[in-house]
Parts: C-alpha cells; structure tokens; sequence
C-alpha cells in the first residue's frame, strides 16, 4: 500500500481533501493527531468486565480496523514522538506484534496511510529548504511514498474560482436550510440550480465500486520495459544522491519500492493486469516532482 504525505501551509483545504477521499473509499477511519495516542492508532489491551469476566482483550486501532483500506491522520506534527513512533512498524511491515498482559498477538495493518501536517513555524518559508522545515523525523519520513508540499502561492485566477466556489457553497446550504425549515417561497428550481455545481461528475458511491472492484481483482504484473524504465530512474537517482554534497532527501531502496507500488497503482486505475512502460513513466514522475519539491535547494535550484 502506498503512503501519502500531505504537508503545507494552513487554511489550503488538507482536512476537506482527507474528508473527501474517505467518503470515497470502500473502508476509511479518520483519526486527528491532536487526540490519537499509540494504542488508538494500534492496538490496545483492556480488562472486559462485561463479557470476559475480568480477562484482558485485546481492541483494535485505526489501523487495525482500517485493514485493507485506508487511515486518515490529520495535523500529525500535534502528535507525541512516542505515539508517532508507533506507526513505523505498522507502514513497513504492516502488521503490529502485540506483548502485553501475558497475550501474544499479531494484528494486520494492511492500509494506506494518508496524513497531513503543517510546517514547523505555521508557514512554509520559500528561501529556506523544505525538508528541515517538516517536522516529522526522517525515518518517518523514508515510510511515505509521496511527500507534497503545498504552498499558498497569491495567484489572481485561481484564488478567484476558489471564491466564487466557497460563495456559491454558502448559498446552496443556506436555500437547503431554508427548505428543511418549511419555507415555501424558495422552489426546488431554486435549489437544484444552487446545488447544480456541488455534483461532482463521478459519483462517491460509484467511485467506492470502481476502487473496490480494483483492489479485489486487478493485480498488475510488471512487463519488461517498465522493469527497465523504473531501475535505470533509480539507478540515476542514486548516482545523483552520491554526488550530492547535501542530501536532505536520501534515496533508499524504499523509493525503488514506491515506485513499483505506483506503477502497479496506475495499472490498476487502468484495471489493467500488465504494468505498461506507460504507468512507470507515471510513477518515475510523480516520484520525481514530489522529490523535487521536497528536496530542492532554494540557493542552487538543484535537487539536494
């Protein structure tokens, strides 16, 4: 399962996107990183007086319960280091070994973590380097396949259609409230040309299906010619790496492995069963950008 890091400047709309992608998947559990502790993420022991007599049970975390789909974890830089160190295991060998009150356990946690953060000093500074700006540690870091970084760049065109969008939000759940209020003189008309724009052209729950059909019956084989595209980017990757000075982004085998999950992810989007040299370009550039950004020297505009 591929990770996913979304860190950037506040009020860009990371909660609503995180929101937005667990309506759309067919098993999602949203945890806040201001109240998850380690054992809500993982798994905990507890004494069941109602059921067990007394006897410790063992209860599943967000990423238990969330196996086989997705964990959302919102503003993980307000998280304790000792709660955060407890994903580590979980994203690598997506499984939690359990020793506690004499049980032995050993839980799945075969899910996809997407987690948002916020820069250390609120905001990102463009003239510093990105990567020290994150506060997460590096070996937390080296778990995520994608890191983004989002930055609130004024742009005029833009910043206009999110506007008018927010405006004509407000509108329609104001008329739907209004409706729901028993005031007649606003027509369904009204309200379905309020609402008219909030329809989004593919459908949440057919959206769920499309996922859900893809991770339970496409599993994507490398070809050839995308074995030889994602070695000889990493390959080049890791000869950039060792001529660099500074490596604030160091390329490990991990990279290598995203790579491979993100070609086969584009294979599936696809519902393909063969990972075409198409879906590693896809994976090589996303892998790319995100490295790019995260690890682009500001003074020499080369990545570090």
């Amino acid at each position: 399962d591929s990770h996913i890091l979304f860190c950037g400047d506040p009020s860009l709309g990371k909660t609503q996107l995180m929101k937005s992608s667990q309506a759309r998947s067919p098993r999602g559990i949203f945890a806040s990183g201001k109240s998850a502790t380690a054992a809500g993420l993982t798994a905990a022991v507890v004494k069941d007086e109602k059921f067990g007599e007394g006897r410790w049970t063992v209860e599943g975390g967000a990423l238990v319960m969330a196996d086989k789909g997705i964990v959302f974890i919102d503003e993980a830089d307000k998280m304790k280091d000792t709660d955060r160190d407890a994903l580590h295991p979980a994203m690598e060998q997506q499984e939690i070994n359990l020793s506690k009150a004499g049980i032995l356990a050993t839980l799945k946690t075969r899910a996809a973590v997407f987690m948002s953060a916020n820069p250390k000093h609120g905001k990102f500074d463009r003239y510093e380097n990105l990567a020290e700006q994150i506060d997460l540690p590096p070996s937390l870091l080296s778990r995520f396949d994608l890191i983004f970084c989002m930055l609130d760049v004024p742009e005029a065109k833009e910043d206009a259609e999110i506007s008018i969008h927010m405006l004509k939000t407000h509108r329609a759940g104001e008329i739907r409230q209004q409706r729901e209020a028993g005031n007649i003189t606003i027509s369904s008309v009204l309200a379905e040309e309020a609402e008219q724009h909030l329809v989004p052209d593919v459908s949440p729950d057919i959206f769920k299906k499309y996922v859900a059909y893809s991770r339970k019956n496409i599993f994507p084989v490398l070809t050839d010619e995308a074995i030889e595209h994602i070695h000889n980017f990493y390959m080049s990757l890791r000869k950039a790496a060792e001529n660099s000075k500074v490596n604030s982004v160091p390329i490990t085998r991990r990279q290598e492995e995203a790579m491979i999950r993100l070609a086969e992810a584009s294979a599936r989007v696809r519902l393909s069963n063969e990972v075409s040299l198409r879906d590693a370009e896809r994976a090589t550039r996303l892998m790319f950008n995100c490295l790019k950004t995260v690890g682009l020297d500001p003074k020499t505009g080369e990545l570090d």
